[in-house]
């Protein structure tokens, strides 16, 4: 997100941001309101479905971290079997959530086209020109 994206004033019906976000899912939700407001899809009612993609997302990024310092495979900690990372379970589903969202939001290409535009509330001065 550039410095500027933070000084844009919030639009009409923009869902606020949940409390609680620390600076990383601040700076997701900051960059995902900025594309939905780019493809004129954002609106208040897909607040709860942009907090589950953004805090899915930092999950998932963090659990994969995990599995990537620790492998796929672990030992578990009373027997010393191999047994799959748990973090690994934890990525997986993050995952599925935010291509869900994702595609709920209209962020994927195959997506795109199937999410409304939300009209502006106040109408364009050009489109009273020709009367």
């Amino acid at each position: 997100m550039s410095a500027d994206a933070a000084d844009i004033p919030k639009a009409p019906g923009e869902p606020d941001m949940p409390p609680g976000f620390d600076a990383e899912h601040a700076a997701e939700w900051d960059a995902v309101i900025a594309d939905l407001r780019a493809a004129h899809t954002l609106s208040r009612e897909i607040g709860a479905t942009v907090e589950v993609y953004v805090r899915n997302l930092v999950r998932m990024r963090s659990a994969e971290a995990s599995v990537a310092e620790l492998g796929a495979i672990v030992h578990a900690p009373k027997t010393g079997v191999p047994m799959q990372n748990p973090y690994l379970a934890v990525a997986n589903r993050a995952a599925k959530e935010v291509r869900s969202a994702a595609a709920e939001l209209g962020l994927t290409p195959s997506s795109r086209g199937r999410v409304s535009k939300v009209k502006d509330e106040a109408p364009d001065a050009d489109e009273f020109a020709d009367i």
